[in-house]
C-alpha cells in the first residue's frame, strides 16, 4: 500500500537562481546553487518542486501535480517494490511534466536534493558537495522529466551517492536508456518502473 506522506496535488513553492546549463549530448551534469550568485534579482523565478507523493519502505516517489494525469503511481510502487530486495539503497524518483520553469531532469533532481521534502541530500554539502557529490550516503536520486507534447524525447538524469557504486560500467547510461520504449510509446508508467527498476539493479 501506498504510504502518502503529503497531499498528492501539494506541491513546494520556492524562488532560486536558474542558471544555465550546457548542452552535453551524453549525461548533463547537474547544476548546484552555491552560497553566492552573480545573477541579478530580477533573473530570480518562482520554481515548483514536487514533494513525495508516495513511500514503500525504501522506494520514494515525488509526481508533481502536472504530471499526476501521466502516471499510476500505485502501480509504480506495486511493480518496483520487489526489485528493492536487491539493493540497500535508498531510491528516490521525481516527476515532472514541461512545461515548468526547470531546465531539465538535472535540475528537477537539484531541486528535490535541496528543497523536497526527502532526506537525500548530504548533510554535508555545503562544504563537500562539489568534490564528493550532494547526494547523501545510500541514496540514488532519479528524475523523470516528461514531455509537453507526445512524441517528443522525456529526459532521465541519475545522481548516485558518494558510496554507491555501479555494478558494471556504463550503468547510468542503461538506466537512462531502461524505459525507452515505453517513454516513446507514451506509457509513462511503466517506463518509470523500468527506470526505478535499473536503478536498483545496476547500482
Amino acid at each position: 500500500m501506498i504510504r502518502p506522506l503529503v497531499s498528492a496535488t501539494a506541491a513546494l513553492v520556492l524562488t532560486f537562481f536558474i542558471l544555465p546549463m550546457s548542452a552535453h549530448v551524453a549525461q548533463p551534469a547537474p547544476v548546484y546553487p552555491t552560497t553566492e550568485s552573480s545573477a541579478p534579482a530580477q533573473d530570480s523565478e518562482p520554481v515548483l518542486i514536487p514533494l513525495i507523493s508516495a513511500h514503500e519502505e525504501n522506494f520514494y516517489l515525488a509526481v508533481s501535480e502536472a504530471a499526476q494525469d501521466s502516471v499510476d503511481q500505485q502501480a509504480i510502487v506495486d511493480q518496483v517494490r520487489e526489485s528493492m530486495g536487491a539493493t540497500h539503497a535508498k531510491i528516490l524518483v521525481g516527476v515532472d511534466k514541461k512545461p515548468n520553469k526547470l531546465k531539465g531532469a538535472a535540475q528537477l533532481v537539484r531541486g528535490l536534493l535541496l528543497f523536497g521534502d526527502g532526506d537525500a541530500l548530504s548533510d554535508d554539502w555545503l562544504e563537500h558537495g562539489k568534490e564528493r557529490g550532494y547526494v547523501g550516503k545510500g541514496w540514488i536520486v532519479v528524475g523523470v522529466m516528461l514531455p509537453e507534447l507526445a512524441g517528443a524525447p522525456t529526459e532521465v538524469f541519475v545522481d548516485p551517492g558518494r558510496d554507491v557504486r555501479p555494478k558494471a560500467e556504463g550503468a547510468t547510461e542503461r538506466i537512462q536508456r531502461a524505459g525507452q520504449q515505453y517513454f516513446d510509446s507514451q506509457n509513462y508508467t511503466q517506463a518509470i518502473i523500468e527506470v526505478s527498476k535499473a536503478s536498483a539493479a545496476q547500482l
